[in-house]
């Protein structure tokens, strides 16, 4: 996205979506990770085809940017995505070696 009053926008958007649907989030096994998809297809609808959401699936672009944009631990990064910290760093580990060029034997 690259602005931060566009992703403020989008930000809010989805809090208000959020609420509306928060007796659907609360049945989840994992609200935070119904409201970080929530978020992740908002943007994603705004993505531009560059940088890592081109090359990756979403999930795997996802991945990466909470745990090396955002910073936050395996364990935070799979909180938010309703996954055990061990499962997170297998998508991540997927994504970083999606990334690296092919390698011809």
């Amino acid at each position: 996205m690259g602005s931060a009053r566009i992703g403020t926008t989008v930000a809010r958007a989805v809090l208000h979506e959020l609420g509306d649907r928060w007796d659907a989030a609360l049945r989840t096994c994992s609200p935070a990770a119904y409201a970080w998809n929530l978020l992740s297809r908002r943007v994603g609808e705004r993505r531009t085809e560059s940088g890592l959401h081109r090359l990756l699936d979403r999930n795997e672009a996802d991945a990466l940017v909470l745990r090396y944009k955002l910073g936050l631990s395996p364990l935070e990064a799979g909180h938010a995505m309703g996954m055990t910290p061990a499962n997170f760093e297998m998508l991540r580990h997927r994504a970083l070696l999606a990334l690296l060029p092919s390698r011809a034997w």
